[in-house]
């Protein structure tokens, strides 16, 4: 009924017509891997439905083998997941969008661990204070400041950062490299 066809038209066919043709050569790939140490797959690929929509199937797949080795059968079971690839998709496109945000503004947007090592820095930082972003990554920000402001800042950051909070309105001098 999924896909528009009898029960019966399909046993004993090819799975191919039903999956979407520019997932079968990756299907097939995966498919070759079973062997009897390694009998399951799980695989997930875009197929069509009854209304002819394009619709994401992910498919548990047992091989059945004879005493030779040699795949027999396939038992699939299929279970339709399009509504949670269409929710990875929104959730890709809304990172995209806060990704090309972050990278193109004038204000420098930073990550930093529980350690307090920076674990992104955005290219603002290079008219900021002359420092391409891979090059603060794994420091931290008292790498970037003069001694003083150093031990101003930290008891300050070390409560923020304990307690798991935003850091706000924290003002501090950074050295240009």
């Amino acid at each position: 009924r999924y896909f528009g066809v009898r029960r019966e038209d399909v046993v004993g066919t090819r799975w191919q017509p039903l999956a979407h043709p520019d997932d079968v050569p990756g299907i097939v790939d995966q498919l070759s891997r079973l062997s009897p140490e390694h009998p399951f797959v799980l695989i997930e690929n875009r197929v069509y439905d009854v209304n002819n929509e394009v619709r994401w199937v992910q498919f548990s797949n047992r091989a059945i083998f004879d005493e030779h080795g040699v795949i027999k059968e396939i038992h699939s079971v299929g279970r339709d997941v399009t509504d949670r690839k269409n929710a990875e998709e929104r959730v890709r496109e809304s990172e995209e969008r806060f990704r090309n945000l972050v990278e193109t503004t004038t204000d420098w947007v930073w990550e930093v661990d529980r350690n307090g090592v920076y674990t992104y820095a955005s290219p603002a930082i290079r008219f900021l204070l002359g420092y391409e972003p891979e090059e603060v990554l794994g420091r931290t920000p008292f790498d970037f400041m003069p001694r003083e402001e150093t031990d101003r800042v930290a008891g300050i950051f070390g409560s923020i950062v304990d307690d798991c909070k935003p850091i706000n309105y924290l003002e501090n001098i950074n050295l240009h490299k």
